[in-house]
């Protein structure tokens, strides 16, 4: 499998799907499937942050005084003005003896204004865009270059920050110490803990181009000349609190192993969300108080005979069984407590694949949305939950299981890879609970049955969205990652693509058919035999009515979308993993405008899902519309033909840990953000948000 074809399979990794048709009431993936509600009225401003950031400002100009002055709040996380100077020619010397050399006189000391000169060159003052500052957009050649940044932060009382930051080959400084150097062409995250002084502390980057021509992730797509520096600030002293603003409360979820990409599901006077591995855990919704956790692993589905044949196994399995249960009731979000679940629920599995290999297949190797990352559906009188692991379950609104059902058909696995684990979340038609794994699985809503299967295609590259698939004896239709046609009834949306007035909207997830590009299908109201869907393409235009979103030969992951379209009021708007939003006409399919966003994300892809940019749908939650980062920070926007923002918000909280193999893991060694990839749901006057390790309820007290 090529390796951009890799990328359009893990995009769909977050998107954690879905939808019903409009005749029935039921609720899901982004609410009815379209991720509009208009009948909301939710509040656009809301923030937690640490009182080490709160008391942080930043400029570019030389400071005239002890305090803050005219200095810009780092609310977000992020520094809006910098000063920079070059280019500088490398002379073709290696990184190493590049870096070495002092382009500026006395380097780690410049304490520059706008205007100072060194040579020929003066240094100058520019905005970043969030976290980015990609010099391409200030210079229009930098292959062979060196080129520095430099920007003045006041700390209000001190105290310690951590710095995430991401570049080339570079240098970086903090008051004239030396932070970090890094004298190879990558461009993996640094994080650094550092102590800020009281008062102006000064922050200098040196960085050289890119001399290659990154064909993947690393640097996403980048030609040579590639440069640009990234930094993000959390605060990490000791002493920290934190102060909230339009958070009504947040409660900790029990996670396992990845964590639950999916979004929760709220009816009537409850909200429920999906955990890792195998958890549906309900809160009340207007206090986040937890009213019950159901855990639904492996050996709920064990039968008598494997039991019995199995006794010393089991006699383990249950006893470990009930200590997850009593965690995951009792959590409070501890470093003790995630830690012990993460080691209680492998050992299960691992004694359950002992118990049966095939059966009780581990499967989540790579199931970056989660084992449990399948948004689940609901009636309104049950809620119906599909893990990865081919457990199937359905519980009524207090947590009583009316039936489970074991249907593990094996790994994701294509002829060219392992295609990210599995990504689209289960949907409910009149009958029938229907699911997405090696084949496109029926149950019976009322009993939990088998009722039919259709064969997917596992082969690279896969079929084709509009190519109808069927089954001998079955007939229901399948499209690949657009609806599944059942005869006299209609169409029912997959999680991938949105659906409105008889169109289905599928971004570039899908795979190589649409890779770069939005794909519009026309479904017909009735059909006697299955046909084939006829698409129009919308190509990922670079027309802009302001800032340009692409330097030349750079490729911020603005064409690859994990996000579902948002289709209102004339208009779809899509956004990419590198938080470019473009906004189509969507009679025309013509450009309106596109902008990237400075949503604090460290680039894209590794690792998945918090290294994958922006993964979260834009959503209408009553006159707004909502555009998520997996970083925490937010942007509201209004719908329309113009840009117009009208806040921008952050969620600040880092969680202990480190990466390792792709994924996060519990630990004293480090920390890291909490990641948030989930789409947000809307309720009246609240928003209802699930993280990485916390369901947020926002809204007006």
């Amino acid at each position: 499998m090529k390796s951009t074809s890799l990328v359009a399979l893990l995009v769909v990794c977050v998107l954690i799907p879905s939808a019903t048709t409009a005749e029935t009431k039921c609720r899901g993936w982004r609410g009815d499937g379209t991720g509009l509600f208009p009948e909301a009225d939710p509040p656009v401003n809301w923030s937690r942050i640490s009182t080490t950031l709160k008391g942080l400002h930043a400029q570019a100009e030389k400071p005239r005084g002890n305090g803050p002055g005219q200095a810009k709040p780092v609310r977000l996380g992020h520094v809006d003005d910098w000063l920079i100077i070059g280019p500088f020619d490398d002379g073709g010397k290696d990184l190493k003896d590049v870096l070495d050399e002092a382009f500026i006189p006395d380097e780690a000391n410049v304490q520059p204004d706008a205007g100072d000169r060194a040579g020929a060159v003066a240094w100058r003052k520019v905005q970043a865009n969030g976290s980015m500052l990609d010099f391409l957009r200030f210079h229009n050649d930098l292959k062979g270059k060196a080129v520095y940044a430099h920007t003045y932060i006041h700390s209000a009382a001190g105290g310690e920050v951590s710095l995430w930051m991401k570049s080339l080959a570079c240098r970086i400084w903090l008051n004239g110490e030396e932070l970090c150097r890094r004298d190879k062409e990558a461009s993996t995250r640094i994080v650094k803990t550092v102590t800020l002084r009281k008062g102006w502390n000064r922050l200098l980057v040196k960085t050289v181009a890119a001399r290659r021509k990154d064909t993947w992730a690393v640097i996403p797509h980048a030609a040579t000349g590639t440069t640009f520096f990234q930094v993000i600030l959390f605060g990490l002293d000791a002493d920290d609190a934190f102060e909230t603003t339009g958070l009504l409360w947040s409660a900790p979820i029990a996670q396992a192993g990845r964590f639950s990409c999916a979004q929760p599901i709220v009816v009537g006077d409850r909200v429920y969300v999906n955990a890792d591995p195998t958890f549906l855990v309900c809160y009340d919704k207007l206090t986040g108080k937890r009213l019950w956790v159901r855990y639904c692993g492996f050996s709920a589905c064990a039968t008598p005979a494997e039991r019995a044949a199995n006794a010393e196994a089991f006699a383990q399995i249950n006893a470990d069984v009930k200590r997850v249960e009593t965690l995951a009731t009792t959590y409070a979000g501890t470093l003790a407590e995630r830690i012990e679940l993460n080691r209680l629920c492998r050992d299960i599995d691992s004694r359950m694949s002992k118990v049966d290999r095939k059966r009780y297949a581990r499967v989540a190797k790579r199931q970056e949305a989660g084992t449990s990352g399948l948004c689940s559906a609901t009636d309104g009188e049950f809620i119906y939950t599909w893990f990865a692991n081919g457990v199937a379950v359905c519980h009524d609104l207090d947590g009583n299981r009316r039936w489970l059902t074991l249907e593990n058909q094996g790994a994701a696995k294509f002829s060219g890879g392992d295609g990210h684990g599995y990504q689209v979340s289960p949907m409910l038609t009149d009958s029938e609970f229907v699911v997405w794994m090696r084949s496109i699985t029926a149950f019976d809503k009322t009993t939990g049955r088998v009722l039919w299967r259709i064969p997917r295609d596992l082969d690279w590259p896969p079929k084709k969205p509009g190519v109808p698939v069927t089954a001998e004896g079955v007939d229901r239709v399948h499209y690949p990652g657009i609806a599944l046609y059942v005869p006299g009834k209609g169409f029912f949306p997959w999680s991938r693509s949105t659906h409105v007035d008889g169109l289905a909207y599928i971004t570039s997830c899908e795979g190589a058919e649409v890779s770069g590009m939005l794909a519009v299908y026309s479904l017909p109201q009735k059909m006697d035999d299955p046909e084939r869907l006829k698409k129009r393409w919308v190509h990922a235009s670079r027309a802009t009515t302001g800032e340009t979103v692409r330097t030349p030969g750079v490729n911020w992951g603005w064409e690859r979308c994990v996000a579902n379209a948002l289709v209102h009021d004339g208009l779809i708007y899509t956004i990419s993993m590198g938080g470019v939003l473009r906004v189509i006409d969507a009679e025309t399919l013509k450009p309106v405008y596109t902008r990237r966003l400075g949503l604090n994300t460290i680039t894209w892809a590794y690792p998945y899902p918090h290294g994958s940019g922006v993964c979260a749908s834009p959503t209408l939650g009553g006159k707004y519309i909502y555009l998520w980062g997996n970083g925490g920070t937010t942007f509201v926007i209004k719908p329309g033909r113009t840009f117009e923002v009208v806040a921008t918000n952050r969620i600040e909280r880092l969680l202990c840990g480190h990466f390792m193999g792709g994924m996060a893991h519990a630990s004293k060694k480090g920390h890291y953000a909490e990641c948030t990839v989930s789409s947000p749901v809307f309720d009246g006057k609240r928003i209802y948000y699930q993280g990485e390790r916390y369901l947020y309820c926002i809204g007006e007290r």
